[in-house]
């Protein structure tokens, strides 16, 4: 042995591993996926593409980096999995903080539609 001790949650550390690379993974298809579809811009528009293509519709919505979120929270437990013999207590802050970052940024609007400083959200005239 090395002096660390054994590693508890050897499978979920295995998940985590998995969950990394698939999340590098899956950031190479958003890149291709949003240069060969872009974004759409208007409501119109997205209920003509969901209509005429349910799958890009979807991915245009976002649903790769929902995917994404869900793979980077799995990444943090296997994490957590491996530090746990280091300090349980700063283990815990630390997913628990990384999961509250990880739903927030679930808010921001991947095709654009964020409100920057003096905008205003709404579009009505």
């Amino acid at each position: 042995m090395d002096g660390r001790g054994p590693v508890q949650g050897r499978e979920l550390l295995l998940v985590g591993g998995i969950a990394a690379w698939a999340s590098v993974g899956l950031l190479v298809v958003q890149l291709v996926v949003f240069v060969i579809w872009p974004p759409v811009h208007t409501v119109p528009e997205l209920f003509d593409l969901l209509h005429a293509s349910p799958v890009i519709g979807l991915l245009s919505l976002g649903v790769l980096y929902l995917i994404n979120n869900a793979l980077v929270l799995l990444f943090y437990l296997g994490l957590a999995a491996h530090l746990w013999h280091v300090s349980p207590s700063r283990v815990v802050l630390v997913v628990i903080l990384g999961t509250i970052a990880n739903g927030g940024l679930l808010r921001v609007q991947p095709g654009g539609g964020n409100v920057g400083p003096g905008q205003s959200a709404c579009r009505c005239r």
